[in-house]
């Protein structure tokens, strides 16, 4: 194969300082399965036999659940229950019920068929019902170490327990905010910087990884043989946190000086769900809470795209010229739209570019370290990409490129990178021809397409794997460098490893090799990471989502 050229009162403050309280309450769980369907929030695929213990979500997440999601109390007097439309929350509703006051949650109804319904009849220690938390969707809040919902005390099988949420915490680690709880079986944010916390209050197991603000998706498993943690496409085994076995469920439990949200929560009693089942659950809660696809994972050293990445990126997605003059201009990115989160805003390159072509000028870095990438010859602004009806670059000569020309940049040979592209291959020839396109590259670190073979490679100018069976269509394409082994991914088609990839040195660029012609959507590149296995299929999932290949 030849290669291009660029070749959870005051116990839940935090400190544990009454577990005697907590027993009192009596958390503890247990396990069934559920997976949801993404995008829209309606209905629900059972991928196992039982059905979850109990299911507390502002989404519809079991497609027989025929009931309310939720009492909402309003301050100015009043309660409502709120339903959904869709299988969404009924924001619309709430907003109405809600108007000119605020509202709080007097219950949070089971959607599992159990009627385990977590109430609160103290009024000041309601979790607040918010509209719109950050990601476009509501949440249950808690700011106080006495604000939580809870049910009536439960035995539960006796053995294992899976807590399952979608949360985030605000505010600093001062307090730890329990999230979900059967019993003594807690799960939640730690006063440890940025860690995830499973606990009986005799054992407890954390996993790092829970950054601050940002919404994430978890999963605890408690066996007293074997502990897991997941927080989003990362997971980890150890411990012996076994749980109990009766006391009411918990959700939402403050802490002091903190700001805890929660939108979903499952509970399984006596059951932990396989490898499949957690990835297909994370994947699924990922693409319906968080539309940022990077907010869940390790900030990238640089990120391109025709969608917003990250929540916390509030530049424009590319500076645009015209052809027809000199003029330049600044698109950005529309508004939050459900199910898309904020798209490249189309109305407005359409307005700019009316009667001419556009090309990118800059493709702006949307990870914070302000890498923005300029062409040498400048691609073609396309807005309605073949494969994906979205917009993309497109470069049909080898001069054409977007291009990181920065000494700070030049990283050093031997250096672990993980590098990851949504684009296609428009040209295709006859088997022995030499068209390929380059989808991202880090030195002579590439990810590329030969059409002639439909196969993708990721290597560089020494080392390299491959993959075939390939088509001329819209791919997601992952590649790891790294000396211990490399790996190459395409969609969740195949995922090669074993061979030692070792990053060579260089700049980061995104380019056509030969004449081939080639649309670019998406790029990022990590520097001294390796994407894990969950990682590359969460990222994998959710580009396949958005980009509808």
């Amino acid at each position: 194969m030849r290669f291009g050229r660029r070749a959870l009162l005051s116990l839940l403050l935090g400190l544990f300082t009454v577990p005697a309280l907590a027993q009192s309450m009596g958390f503890g769980l247990g396990m069934q399965h559920v997976v949801v369907r993404a995008g829209g929030g309606a209905g629900v695929t059972d991928i196992v036999a039982n059905a979850p213990a109990a299911i507390y979500s502002l989404r519809k997440v079991k497609a027989s659940y025929l009931g309310p999601a939720a009492k909402l109390r309003r301050t100015t007097g009043g309660t409502s229950d709120i339903g959904f439309v869709g299988g969404d929350f009924d924001t619309a509703a709430a907003a109405t019920f809600c108007s000119a006051t605020s509202c709080f949650f007097d219950t949070w109804y089971d959607q599992s068929g159990f009627a385990r319904h977590a109430t609160q009849a103290t009024l000041a220690n309601q979790p607040a019902y918010v509209a719109d938390c950050g990601n476009g969707k509501p949440c249950a809040r808690a700011t106080t170490a006495t604000q939580l919902l809870q049910t009536s005390s439960i035995t539960w099988a006796a053995g294992k327990t899976t807590l399952s949420a979608v949360a985030q915490r605000t505010g600093g680690t001062a307090s730890r905010c329990y999230v979900v709880g059967k019993g003594n079986s807690l799960a939640g944010f730690n006063t440890l910087p940025e860690s995830w916390l499973l606990t009986d209050f005799v054992t407890e197991f954390n996993l790092s990884g829970a950054t601050e603000g940002v919404w994430h998706t978890t999963i605890g498993e408690f066996n007293a043989a074997s502990t897991l943690v997941r927080i989003d496409a990362v997971e980890t085994a150890g411990g012996n946190v076994a749980g109990s076995a009766s006391g009411p469920v918990g959700v939402v439990v403050g802490g002091a000086g903190i700001t805890c949200n929660v939108s979903e929560a499952i509970i399984w009693d006596n059951y932990t769900l396989t490898l499949d089942e957690r990835v297909a659950l994370s994947n699924n809660q990922h693409d319906y809470w968080i539309p940022y696809s990077l907010d869940a994972f390790t900030s990238p050293s640089a990120a391109y795209s025709f969608r917003k990445l990250k929540s916390t990126y509030n530049g424009p997605a590319v500076r645009l010229g015209r052809a027809l003059d000199t003029t330049q201009a600044d698109i950005g990115f529309v508004g939050f739209v459900p199910g898309l989160g904020s798209p490249f805003d189309i109305a407005a390159a359409n307005a700019f570019c009316a009667g001419t072509t556009c090309f990118p000028v800059l493709w702006y870095d949307q990870s914070g370290n302000s890498q923005n990438m300029a062409p040498t010859a400048a691609p073609t602004l396309v807005l309605n990409c073949v494969g994906t009806s979205k917009p993309c670059v497109r470069t049909t000569l080898p001069t054409q490129n977007m291009f990181i020309n920065l000494a700070s940049w030049w990283f050093s040979a031997g250096k672990t990178m993980s590098i990851n592209g949504v684009g296609r291959q428009l040209t295709r020839v006859a088997p022995g021809g030499y068209l390929s396109c380059m989808f991202v590259a880090a030195g002579s670190n590439k990810i590329f397409q030969h059409a002639d073979y439909d196969v993708t490679v990721v290597g560089n100018d020494s080392y390299n794997l491959s993959i075939g069976g390939v088509a001329g269509l819209y791919h997601s394409y992952t590649g790891v460098f790294a000396a211990s082994g490399g790996v190459a991914r395409v969609d969740a088609l195949a995922e090669v490893t074993g061979t030692a990839l070792p990053g060579d040195a260089g700049n980061i660029y995104v380019a056509s090799g030969d004449a081939a012609t080639c649309d670019f959507t998406e790029l990022a590149v990590w520097l001294d990471y390796t994407l894990g296995p969950g990682e590359r299929a969460m990222l994998h999932t959710n580009q396949k989502s958005f980009w509808g290949f």
